[in-house]
């Protein structure tokens, strides 16, 4: 469990749980270096990525935060990553494939005319190489906020599950009857 956040606060809290003989334990590993909720993150063979998120509840802008936490050095805590060239960003979908770490859609905050702030949906896409640093990568064919992440790697892709695609955006949350059900591939 990493960050996170309720209506009065966001975490930087980091948690590991273990499932063993029918039980769960929880350990403290290093916390993020600034609180985040509603994040996105994917394993990069034993580096933990997380990218994007909201630094408070109330927050008007989202985060371009982007940490490493590497497994096999816990002691090291997060490092701080380059950030992706594209808009900040919350809700956004990560996957890993071949040693990459990609970055799919998500939402951010923009002011609205009463003076508060909207969310504004987004279809880019970055590709982040170790070695290479962040690339812009072909546009999601359509919006995918909130969507399962990581995003699963199979046959050679991944596979970006549901989401919200805006559509219902101006909706009563009541009046919401599902999201979309397609599933997108990146090849």
């Amino acid at each position: 469990m990493i960050g996170g956040g309720d209506a009065r606060a966001n975490s930087k809290a980091v948690w590991l749980l273990n499932w063993a003989d029918g039980h769960i334990t929880f350990k403290r590993w290093p916390d993020l270096p600034r609180p985040l909720a509603m994040t996105a993150g994917a394993l990069v063979g034993h580096t933990l990525i997380v990218a994007g998120g909201l630094e408070r509840p109330d927050a008007t802008q989202a985060s371009r935060a982007c940490f490493a936490f590497d497994l096999d050095q816990p002691s090291a805590g997060w490092q701080t990553l380059p950030t992706w060239p594209g808009p900040k960003r919350f809700l956004a979908v990560a996957g890993a494939f071949e040693g990459r770490f990609y970055l799919f859609s998500g939402a951010r905050l923009v002011p609205n005319p009463a003076g508060g702030t909207k969310r504004e949906w987004l279809r880019d896409a970055y590709c982040y190489d170790p070695a290479q640093g962040w690339r812009r990568i072909a546009d999601v064919p359509r919006v995918a906020v909130a969507a399962p992440t990581p995003a699963p790697a199979a046959g050679g892709k991944l596979w970006i599950i549901g989401g919200d695609d805006g559509t219902k955006a101006d909706v009563l949350p009541v009046e919401v009857k599902g999201f979309p059900k397609s599933v997108l591939s990146y090849d």
